[in-house]
């Protein structure tokens, strides 16, 4: 009905233009007759770094390519329809706050697309069918091909990816560690320092009750780089930068963590130096930690 009226409208302003006057009527709109509609740059394939990202000097569609490691899902996914599922992908292992890719992946069985998630997911729900038919999760070195798009923050930005590759996981460098800033009060304080890549050296313990957040334990610290944090989250896991999961009636003994260089250690025994993301609060603590890496001091 709407477009009927429409019609009627532009058909009565054509008879009555007609009409008022015996002067032919220009239609031009202004426009001369050799003006010629600007033509749309093409932006050709780009492989870029994580400092590319993160200079902001990337055009808005631009087409790239970017290798990182799939994050963790959060506690709750949050989807305006079942055509995409969003997931984040960071620089280095385990990293799971701070600087990412937010990647929007479309939902289906086929190649370069996602499994949608049951309603009460778990880690290993997150399935990932490559280009090359294989299955990429939680913590799997990924190559991603597809649409960068620009973001009014600085905490993130956007991806729709068109192609997936899994890759093997590149060794370790441990040249990232000199990225890492101490974290001390003035650290934590800078609001500019939210999302820092950090360290902390420590001794830590597992309390009592050992809680459980996202695929995290909460651990008991003691250190002397700042005067607010007094626990960390560290991922439940078997792999390097990780912990493994307690058994029930657990004592310290059962408290082990992989470091670096895969080996295991005796998580309540001596210092560690530990390097992850601080991730700032309006809480006491002014913030959490997260560990990705453990250095037996």
């Amino acid at each position: 009905m709407k477009k009927m009226k429409h019609a009627y409208l532009i058909a009565g302003l054509l008879i009555f233009s007609s009409c008022g006057s015996d002067e032919p009527q220009d239609y031009s709109y202004g426009f001369d007759d050799d003006y010629e509609v600007p033509e749309e740059e093409v932006l050709e394939m780009m492989a870029v770094s994580w400092e590319d990202l993160a200079s902001g000097e990337l055009k808005d569609g631009q087409p790239i390519t970017i290798e990182g490691y799939v994050g963790p899902l959060p506690s709750t996914i949050f989807s305006y329809d079942d055509s995409e599922l969003g997931i984040d992908l960071y620089e280095r292992r385990n990293q799971c706050d701070g600087f990412c890719l937010d990647v929007d992946i479309p939902i289906g069985s086929s190649k370069n697309h996602v499994r949608s998630l049951p309603d009460d997911y778990q880690q290993s729900d997150l399935k990932i069918m490559t280009n090359d038919a294989e299955t990429a999760g939680v913590g799997d070195y990924v190559r991603m091909e597809g649409i960068f798009t620009k973001s009014s923050s600085s905490d993130a930005i956007y991806f729709d990816a068109d192609k997936i590759e899994k890759l093997t996981k590149p060794s370790f460098d441990e040249s990232i560690f000199e990225t890492a800033v101490e974290l001390t009060d003035e650290v934590i304080e800078d609001e500019s320092k939210d999302g820092a890549y950090a360290y902390m050296d420590v001794k830590m313990d597992l309390s009592m009750y050992m809680m459980v957040y996202d695929n995290q334990y909460t651990v008991d610290i003691s250190q002397k780089n700042n005067s607010f944090l007094k626990s960390t989250y560290v991922i439940i896991g078997e792999s390097e930068g990780q912990m493994r999961a307690l058994v029930d009636n657990f004592t310290d003994s059962d408290f082990i963590v992989v470091d670096t260089k895969g080996n295991e250690q005796k998580g309540a025994s001596g210092k560690y130096r530990i390097y992850g993301t601080f991730n700032q609060l309006d809480i006491d603590s002014k913030g959490t930690f997260t560990v990705e890496e453990f250095v037996k001091l």
